[in-house]
Order: structure tokens, then sequence, then C-alpha cells
């Protein structure tokens, strides 16, 4: 039917945004959790490229790869379960916003991570909550309304929510 074709559009939407907020966080968080441990953060630091040209350049590395899951993905889904993707020039938009708020979320992750060292079973929690906190699945208004509460101050939230009205 054309609302299921249309759900499933919409559900594939979320799942993807999901997909580029997590490869954010854990590029940033468990990344250079690593490089600290190892040592070699410092040296990456002291580098005569800027730190944050280095740190974008991971950033747009993570992206490229994140985004050849994701077409692999998009055409599985078109070719498999028959789902019709629009993509949309507000949805890349809403995209690269969204991006920007979960790589800063990452860098919280990757402060918490030079700290504690460990932190890559909170950072896996934290993706799996982002995945039932963000509408992915379940719009946020048939939710409870704490859970609504935090979902709407998630950046990732914002940007499936755009995404999906530009789709539509």
């Amino acid at each position: 039917t054309a609302g299921s074709g249309e759900s499933k559009s919409l559900l594939l939407i979320g799942f993807i945004f999901w997909s580029y907020s997590i490869a954010a966080i854990s590029q940033m968080g468990i990344d250079i959790g690593k490089e600290a441990s190892r040592g070699t953060l410092e040296q990456k630091f002291m580098a005569v490229v800027p730190p944050p040209v280095l740190l974008l350049g991971k950033a747009v590395g993570g992206i490229a790869v994140s985004s050849i899951l994701v077409v692999v993905m998009i055409a599985v889904s078109a070719i498999l379960l028959g789902v019709d993707l629009n993509i949309t020039s507000a949805a890349i938009l809403a995209l690269g916003i969204t991006l920007i708020g979960m790589y800063g979320i990452g860098f919280i992750f990757a402060g918490i991570a030079l700290v504690a060292k460990r932190t890559g079973q909170l950072i896996f929690l934290v993706q799996l909550a982002l995945l039932f906190l963000s509408g992915t699945f379940m719009p946020l208004e048939d939710m409870p309304v704490a859970i609504a509460v935090i979902g709407q101050s998630l950046p990732l939230t914002r940007g499936i929510d755009i995404a999906r009205r530009a789709a539509g």
C-alpha cells in the first residue's frame, strides 16, 4: 500500500540519520580515547597541522565512510523492500546541521574519555538510547512526556523531523 511505502521511507530516513549520528559519536568519543591511551594523541596535537584541521579531516573521512554504508543501505532497501526514498536539499541540509550537533556530542564523549579512559560501553548505551529517544522508530508524540522532552533536546530528533517533512 502507499501508506506502507511512505512509512518505510520515513523509517529509512530516521535510520540513516541515526547511522550517521552514531558514527559521529563513536568516531570522536572512542577514537580519541584510544589515541590518548596509546599515546598518539599528543603527537597529533604537536604536529605541524593545527589540531582543528586534523579533527575536521577525521570528521570528513568518517562522513565519507558512513555515506558509502548509507548508499548501500538505500540500495538494498530499494531493491529488497521497494522503498522509494526522496532525497531533497532540505534533507541534506538537515543532515549537515544534525551532524554538527552530533559531532559536538562526540567531542563531549572524547573529553570524558580523556578523563575516564574507558567510555566504550557508555557510548554504546547512548547510541542505543538515541535510537529510541530520537523518534527514529516511533514518533515522540506517542512516547511518555519525560522521554519526549529528552528526545526534543537532541539534534538528531530535529534533523530527522526536518528531513521527514521535506520528503513528505
